[in-house]
């Protein structure tokens, strides 16, 4: 399996996991692609804490919180 197919084999099975999860709703299939795309590519970037971003079941990508001044 080449890397393209992997990579697709790995976004479709988050997605399929993603859609279960939600209640196997109809007509979302692309919705739960690009949420599972999105979160593996979130999952693969290096870990810095200034520029995290939390993926959420509900499609979002979150900033950060702004630092509070004291």
């Amino acid at each position: 399996m080449g890397e393209d197919e992997t990579r697709r084999a790995e976004i479709e099975t988050r997605a399929y996991t993603l859609w279960a999860e939600s209640g196997r709703p109809e007509g979302r299939a692309e919705e739960f692609w690009h949420l599972a795309k999105a979160q593996i590519e979130a999952e693969e970037q290096p870990a810095d804490p200034e520029s995290r971003v939390a993926v959420e079941s509900g499609g979002g990508l979150i900033p950060p919180p702004s630092p509070v001044d004291n």
